[in-house]
């Protein structure tokens, strides 16, 4: 509907343009006219609908930052990614669930979460585990643990190497997990690239 929009204003402006640019002497048919108006407007679109793509696929590709520990003066790095997709939860979730899938080295200690904008992620007791695959290979079960604040948005990696090592080497993962009292979802992560 917005490129509607900006589709008809912007043929209005160039319209305005070309019809006051065309004097007695020079002037143009009205069919000419409108094929120039349509392929300055078609040229327009695509470079923002180009430009459009070029930032939705940056949204899903890994971010880095830094950080330093004020009481050790050591780097702390993290890097992230968003989910290609979001779920949409029952009531009282409701707008679309994404979920981020989170690396962060502190000192020695690395550790790998993922994180949910909604919604309480859910283990069984016995077998806290969540299933990832790695692009078209067998999907696995990676065991996980709750954050130690006890918020449940947040599930970690009980053994966050080996999961980095994989998606290192993988273009696409899926994990899927539980929601407390929503059921089972997936979700996909462009992880190509990850320079850890």
């Amino acid at each position: 509907m917005k490129y509607l929009f900006a589709s008809a204003a912007i043929t209005t402006v160039l319209l305005s343009f070309f019809s006051c640019n065309s004097d007695n002497s020079n002037r143009i048919s009205e069919a000419e006219l409108e094929a120039r108006v349509q392929a300055k407007v078609d040229e327009m679109m695509k470079e923002m609908e180009s430009k459009l793509t070029e930032e939705r696929e940056s949204e899903f590709e890994w971010s880095y930052s830094e950080s330093e520990d004020e009481m050790t003066s050591e780097m702390n790095k993290y890097a992230q990614v968003t989910s290609e997709d979001r779920v949409n939860l029952d009531f009282p979730y409701e707008g679309g669930t994404y979920m981020t899938l989170h690396i962060r080295n502190k000192g020695n200690d690395t550790d790998a979460f993922i994180k949910v904008t909604t919604g309480q992620l859910h283990t069984d007791y016995n077998n806290p585990t969540v299933l990832i695959r790695f692009d078209d290979a067998q999907a696995e079960s990676y065991r996980v643990t709750d954050a130690a604040s006890g918020d449940s948005e947040y599930l970690f990696f009980t053994n966050p190497k080996a999961l980095i090592k994989k998606m290192k080497e993988s273009k696409l993962t899926k994990i899927q997990c539980m929601f407390y009292d929503q059921g089972s979802y997936v979700f996909k992560f462009n992880t190509a690239g990850l320079t850890w």
